[in-house]
């Protein structure tokens, strides 16, 4: 009998008579497959440690300890582990590998970890053992699924299933993006839901059993194990899909930062939807920011997004900020925080921030203090509007210390304050008129002057009252206590008792 894995699967071995039934040949076959283990080097990450628990126990004086095989990475005694996807922290207590106690483990190879602080009641086979912050759990992931060949039956969309990933088995549903049902034979990329958070990486392998009789029917690899709700036959989303299943590292990375849209991908979070180690992940992560197909916008992070989603949404914000303009035509602008919770809500405060500062950047919108504009806005008053805003600022200018009543100014030109108001505003963003409290407005310059009287007369006295603020400003009672309390406001002054003392004493 020749072994079918000496004949074929050790390709290359040499050809080894073996009978399991007389046992001729077994000695020599384990040699030989003993030598291509020790000559194997295999790819396993260093950076991302995964231990996928298969037992847990108690042992006498030690306390709880899980059993695995280490997929890759090392422990150390001391690390912080985690134990996902529940999230329980514990600490690396003791390590044995193959039996021996051990500093460290390496991956390969069969680990028991001693866990502090946690009970067995409280540890699962299937649950994976790993470092802070590494894995992400999601209860949906895209899948490059094969129905087997020899299946009986095609696979329906939104089948349950008995899903195998590590140790863990758990039901769960495929939903097909592109089609009804997946003939024998056939692969596809579709995605798999869970009823409970999931944690793999990308190139994960996978086995699929029917739910009833229970036996294989499928194999697949994870291609997104942070799945995103997709609607179903859309070429465009199938296409994207198809390309986290390929074989370049760069095309998957940006079919991934294009499925997270705006919504961005964290450095961490990238490294298990690809499957590469931190150093090859940053150095393709720079070449794609030096060529502007992605871009940082959270550094405390390191959270991307794509170069399509970037000219998305300053086109966006472009548009926006031109339909804003035409609407309100008197208006300087819009504010950061009135724009943040209308075209920005929903996106991170940081990438809405980035947006911003690069239309400003290249010179496409400006910024007035906390207003926003496009570069070529100017504000545009209709020939009686401009006339009424001169009508108003001379009014309040030649009122001096003592501004006129709204009804004094407005009466005389035939107008209600409903029909002013635009104006009044514009006036107030312009920076001409101030707003002291309701129905009165000082000119601004007028305002200055009494402002910087007040912080005079304060810098060489303790304090002042209405009295000497009278004498001072030369307002009368009307006007002297509304100003004082707009000084107040505006954290010029600060009220003891009935006197007033300069904030910054």
């Amino acid at each position: 009998v020749r072994g079918f894995l000496a004949g074929t699967f050790l390709e290359g071995a040499p050809v080894l008579p073996v009978s399991a039934h007389t046992g001729a040949g077994l000695d020599r076959l384990g040699a030989e497959l003993a030598g291509l283990a020790r000559s194997l080097a295999p790819r396993r990450r260093s950076d991302l440690v995964r231990l996928p628990v298969d037992r847990v126990f108690t042992m006498r004086g030690h306390g709880t300890v899980v059993t695995g095989t280490l997929v890759s990475g090392s422990f150390k005694v001391g690390d912080d582990v985690l134990l996902y996807p529940g999230g329980l922290a514990s600490k690396v207590r003791g390590l044995q590998s193959h039996g021996a106690s051990a500093e460290e483990a390496e991956a390969g190879r069969r680990t028991a970890v001693n866990l502090a602080g946690l009970e067995v009641e409280q540890v699962q086979r299937g649950d994976v053992l790993a470092r802070p912050g590494t894995l992400f759990p999601s209860q949906v992931w895209d899948l490059e699924l094969t129905l087997l060949a020899s299946a009986k039956k095609e696979l329906k969309h939104r089948k349950e299933v008995h899903f195998h990933h590590g140790t863990r088995e758990v039901l769960a549903r495929l939903h097909f993006l592109d089609r009804e049902a997946l003939a024998p034979g056939e692969t596809c990329i579709c995605q798999v839901r869970f009823a409970e958070p999931m944690v793999g990486v990308w190139g994960d392998r996978v086995v699929v059993r029917s739910f009833s009789p229970l036996r294989t029917i499928a194999g697949g690899r994870v291609v997104g194990p942070a799945g995103h709700k997709i609607k179903r036959f859309k070429p465009e989303s199938s296409a994207l899909l198809a390309r986290l299943a390929g074989d370049e590292p760069e095309d998957v990375l940006l079919a991934q930062l294009a499925l997270a849209g705006a919504q961005g991908v964290t450095f961490a979070r990238l490294m298990t939807m690809t499957d590469l180690e931190s150093k090859a992940l940053d150095k393709l992560v720079g070449a794609l920011l030096s060529k502007g197909r992605a871009f940082v916008f959270d550094r405390e992070e390191r959270a991307l997004v794509s170069g399509e989603v970037m000219e998305s949404l300053t086109a966006g914000l472009t548009a926006h900020l031109t339909e804003y303009h035409a609407k309100n035509p008197m208006k300087q602008g819009v504010s950061r925080g009135e724009l943040a919770s209308t075209w920005g809500r929903g996106l991170p405060d940081k990438l809405f921030h980035l947006v911003v500062e690069r239309l400003i950047k290249a010179g496409t919108v400006v910024a007035e203090a906390e207003l926003l504009r496009l570069a070529g806005h100017r504000v545009s008053l209709a020939s009686d509007q401009s006339k009424l805003r001169e009508s108003i600022l001379a009014a309040y200018a030649a009122g001096g210390a003592a501004p006129p009543n709204l009804s004094d100014v407005l009466d005389p030109l035939g107008v209600g304050f409903k029909e002013a108001a635009p104006v009044f505003k514009l006036l107030q963003e312009q920076g001409e008129l101030v707003k002291v409290k309701e129905d009165m407005y000082f000119h601004a310059p007028v305002l200055a002057g009494l402002r910087q009287r007040v912080v005079d007369y304060l810098t060489t006295h303790e304090d002042m009252g209405a009295p000497e603020f009278k004498e001072v400003g030369g307002l009368t009672r009307k006007y002297a206590i509304p100003f004082l309390e707009y000084l107040d406001k505006e954290k010029v002054t600060v009220r003891v008792g009935d006197r007033r003392v300069l904030r910054k004493r």
